[in-house]
């Protein structure tokens, strides 16, 4: 009973492992003295690129895993071959799996094994499919024997657990990897993203949400919520997402324009149903998909402005950078020009456009170009008439 117990004590932190990979450390070194071996060791390895794989051991030298995932080493291993072809679950003899010729020339034998000590022992395939193999062995040194009975008993009460935490930690890393595809994909979009609740709890914003939120002109984030600098334009939109509450990918998307205290253009906010985003960023009611007109990626580039304008190379793009709103210094700092030559090209600008501060500059950019989402916000066509 004190064995029985024992594993069901264990099998708890086996599960956890599969989500923190870590934890396998532990586990091993339970393992280890719940059977009563020198060592043990587990590896999750892909099919076809077995050196890619994941090696967890316990009282065995680093160096010798290293050699051991070297590719030469698993792609010619005979102990390798035996744990794609075995039955998941089955436990076989160390030393007595092959012929003494076979074992005493296996590439696992001389640069894990044997560097170790470990010639006795049992192995076994805990879980296989279509993409990965993941086998556990509980290893001996000479002096401490062959496997028992009883031993070979617990090494397959665990394996079946060792066996399914395997797998699901494989889900959860192509989950993950999925999730990263995703989160990078919206990072590179030139709409800010953001995923929130019902109550505008913020679940998810990619990198120009990010940038937009900093700028605290017209939205802010306070303690994890979003906020709008209009009570209106916030209640209106808390009506729009309550309006999507549960509906599918398919619902007509509703519109908002945030208005910003700078005099800026405002914002428009397409109000969508939460879709794929809750990938990214958990529970949520809606995705909120912000063009800022006068963003970095929204506004021309600095030739198309020179000409629209009739402006020099260098004042075109001091009014690029003046109508995102930044001061004279970050125009000065960016341009490596002198802060009274920021200045001097910010009155001369004025002069030639007709207006007299920062969000007039933008709000005639996005009269003559209005946002289009181009790759790099490029805008192919003339300015509007």
């Amino acid at each position: 009973m004190g064995c029985i117990s024992g594993i069901e004590r264990l099998i708890p932190a086996i599960y956890e492992a599969a989500s923190a990979p870590d934890g396998w450390d532990d586990v091993l070194c339970e393992i280890a003295r719940m059977v009563g071996v020198d060592a043990v060791f587990h590896a999750q390895l892909p099919f076809g690129r077995l050196a890619q794989g994941r090696v967890w051991a316990h009282e065995i030298d680093p160096r010798h895993i290293a050699d051991f995932m070297r590719e030469d080493v698993i792609g010619h291993s005979a102990y390798a071959v035996l744990c794609t072809q075995m039955p998941v679950g089955k436990t076989a003899d160390v030393a007595q799996s092959f012929s003494d010729p076979r074992v005493l020339g296996d590439p696992a034998v001389e640069m894990f094994l044997r560097p170790a000590k470990l010639v006795e022992g049992g192995f076994g395939t805990a879980s296989r499919d279509d993409e990965m193999i993941a086998p556990l062995a509980c290893l001996n040194s000479a002096v401490s024997g062959a496997l028992d009975l009883s031993q070979t008993a617990l090494m397959r009460e665990l394996m079946p657990h060792v066996g399914h935490a395997a797998r699901i930690q494989a889900r959860l890393a192509r989950l993950t990897g999925a999730f990263m595809i995703l989160s990078d994909s919206l990072n590179r979009l030139n709409l800010g993203v953001l995923s929130v609740t019902d109550g505008l709890s913020i679940r998810h914003a990619n990198a120009e949400a990010e940038r937009i939120l900093a700028c605290e002109d017209g939205f802010t984030r306070r303690l994890g919520r979003l906020r709008l600098a209009d009570a209106a334009t916030s209640a209106a939109l808390r009506r729009e997402i309550a309006a999507l509450s549960g509906q599918d990918a398919g619902t007509p998307p509703g519109c908002v324009f945030v208005r910003r205290p700078s005099g800026a253009p405002p914002y428009t906010v397409v109000v969508a149903p939460a879709g794929a985003v809750t990938a990214v960023g958990g529970a949520a009611a809606a995705t909120l998909f912000i063009t800022d007109p006068v963003g970095p990626t929204t506004l021309p580039v600095p030739a198309i402005l020179a000409d629209a304008f009739g402006l020099s190379a260098t004042e075109a793009e001091v009014m690029r950078l003046a109508a995102m709103g930044r001061g004279t210094g970050f125009v000065a700092a960016s341009l490596g020009i002198s802060l009274n030559t920021a200045r001097t090209h910010l009155k001369a600008i004025y002069a030639k456009t007709g207006v007299n501060h920062q969000a007039a500059l933008a709000r005639m950019i996005v009269d003559a170009f209005p946002p289009v989402r181009g790759l790099n916000g490029v805008h192919d066509g003339a300015p509007r008439a």
